[in-house]
């Protein structure tokens, strides 16, 4: 096991690494590129993506709290059996349309049926 506290290590390269089971704790990755890259089971706690680009990213079973995806855009994705819960889901649009309306269009397009009790 290797520790390292307080260092600087811009521009280093890292290839063919096992970093299984490490822990990194408030560290920068400023404009750091990870390809052929598997994080199984990998944990992102109090991080900021913000201005993260991400391509052909396999996301299956993941999951997101908490999560602030203001102004973000997700396109070529891949959102089959995705379930969105408990979301503030103002101005998100699907395709240019707002699923708010859309919300609105299932509903009346589907009304409640009353059940009348004997």
């Amino acid at each position: 096991m290797i520790r390292i506290h307080d260092a600087a290590l811009p521009g280093s390269e890292f290839q063919d690494v096992d970093l299984r089971d490490s822990n990194f704790h408030d560290v920068n990755l400023e404009n750091v590129s990870l390809s052929a890259t598997r994080a199984y089971k990998a944990r992102f706690l109090n991080v900021s993506l913000e201005n993260g680009q991400f391509e052909d990213v396999d996301l299956k079973n993941a999951i997101f709290r908490h999560v602030d995806f203001e102004n973000s855009s997700i396109r070529h994705a891949s959102l089959a059996n995705v379930s969105i819960n408990d979301c503030n889901l103002e101005g998100f649009s699907i395709n240019g349309y707002l699923v708010t309306d859309l919300l609105i269009l299932a509903t009346v397009a589907r009304p409640t049926v009353k059940v009348e009790e004997d």
